[in-house]
Order: C-alpha cells, then structure tokens, then sequence
C-alpha cells in the first residue's frame, strides 16, 4: 500500500492547481445548477425536459424565500429570434431576468407599463444581505431630449459620471445620483445608453432605498454600475418589441402592478 501512495505522491508531484480559478468555477457551477433545481421543481420533470432539450426561454413558477420571490430563466437569453408587441408585463419580465443573469437575490414586487414611454420596476434583494432596493428601467425617445451628440457628464447631478461612445455609435454613460448627508442618504446608480440609430434612450437605475428618492433603506444600491451596464447594453432593449419569450413570461409575474392606462 505504501508503495502505490509513494508512486501517486510521485505521478502528482508537479501538477499545480489554480485554486481562486476553480474556486470561481465552483461557484458559477453552483448557481448555474441552482437555477436549474428551480426550473426543475417548479414546471415539473415533463416541462423540463422540453425546455432543456429546445434551449427555449421558460419563466419557472415563484419560489418563495420569506417575503421575496425567485423567478428562473432556463437560458441566458431568448433564442427563438421571435419578438412581440412590448407590454408593461412583457418589459418587467425581461428586466426581472437580467437582473437575475447579473447577480443573486430575490425580486418582488413587478410593476411596469406599456405605452408612448414603456418603464418596469422592481424590488430585488441581494443575496449577500437580503435587503431589498429598487431597479427600474424607463425607455424614452431620444430625439424627444434634444439632447447634445457628445452625452457628456454636464449635469450637476451626475457625480462620478463617464460617457464613452461604443462601436455601433451608441453611448454608453454611468453616473451616481445622489443626496448629502450620511452613509444612509439617498443614492442612485445610474446606467443610461443613448441610441441615435434607434431613437432610444434608456435609463437604468438602482438605488438603495425601496421607491424613488424615498428614505434609504440600505448603504449601497443593490446592483453596482458595471451589472447595471451590463443590463444596459442587451440588445432587444426597444420602444415597441420584446422578445417573445419575455412576453409569455410577463403573463405569469405575480403580483404586478400596472404604472399607468396601457394595455398590458
């Protein structure tokens, strides 16, 4: 026996393991399959399969962490190419889903609209502390702005603010938005991606408190500037489609609340 453990110590003696790398691989596998336990318990082992099988987009049924709710996508984007008419629901789905692809929480309470300027909101609780915050999504007309060509950082407002032009001529611009006072004032970051070749303006936004500029509930927002860029810049982001995938999904979002008169 000691002669087999002396020819193993041997065999492995210069092999080297990259631990942070296979620590990091560890934990994206492991939410990787943890999605995929939730899609699997709550459309049932039939369901499943097919979903699996067509790399087809699935909204799972909620699963219930306390107050919150988990919504699970089988996929990291819609596949099927198929796009329909944008709904309050169909754009609270698709924002509910990316937030779910950049980190890992629990969301609640969806509300959104449809109409002249679709908005989706949300609350989502960080899985590090459970505290939850507000992301909200609003998509406008640019050219309804007049805004300058150069998107620059010229507001007072935009603290800590870049702006840097993408390949397809697009803007991208981070910004923090926020209140003096103490570590519990009023902040909000802010990803916003201006679109001339789409006539879209899209402001992304997650702040530390439960609405809008109301008191704060927690230090930090709950996605940094860089997940709220990476939202940002998907590109089925628009006026007047969605995915289809995301508008079958809006009809099953619990508890969503409508922002306005539009048909959702």
């Amino acid at each position: 026996m000691m002669k087999l453990h002396d020819s193993l110590t041997d065999a492995v003696a210069d092999v080297s393991a990259d631990l942070p790398a296979l620590l990091d691989g560890s934990r994206r596998q492991g939410l990787a399959l943890r999605r995929r336990r939730r899609v699997l318990a709550a459309v049932g082992a039939t369901a499943a399969v097919a979903v699996l099988a067509g790399g087809g987009y699935a909204v799972a049924a909620s699963v219930g962490h306390g107050a919150h709710t988990t919504l699970s996508w089988a996929a990291a984007s819609p596949s099927s190419g198929v796009t329909a008419p944008l709904t309050g629901r169909g754009l609270t789905a698709a924002l509910a889903a990316a937030v779910e692809e950049v980190a890992d929480g629990d969301l609640t309470e969806f509300r959104g609209a449809g109409g002249r300027q679709p908005m989706a909101e949300l609350l989502f609780a960080p899985g590090t502390d459970g505290v939850p915050g507000l992301v909200h999504l609003d998509l406008q007309r640019l050219s309804s702005y007049g805004v300058a060509s150069d998107y620059g950082c010229d507001q007072p407002y935009m603290h800590d603010c870049t702006s840097q032009q993408l390949p397809d001529g697009d803007t991208l611009r981070t910004y923090t938005d926020e209140s003096s006072g103490s570590a519990r004032a009023y902040r909000r970051y802010v990803a916003e991606v201006l679109s001339p070749r789409r006539d879209l303006r899209l402001v992304l936004g997650a702040t530390n408190t439960r609405q809008d500029e109301k008191h704060a509930v927690r230090d930090d927002p709950v996605l940094s500037p860089a997940q709220l860029s990476t939202v940002a810049l998907l590109p089925w982001w628009s006026l007047t489609r969605i995915p289809a995938e995301y508008a079958e999904a809006g009809q099953r979002l619990p508890s969503y609340t409508g922002l306005d008169l539009s048909t959702d």
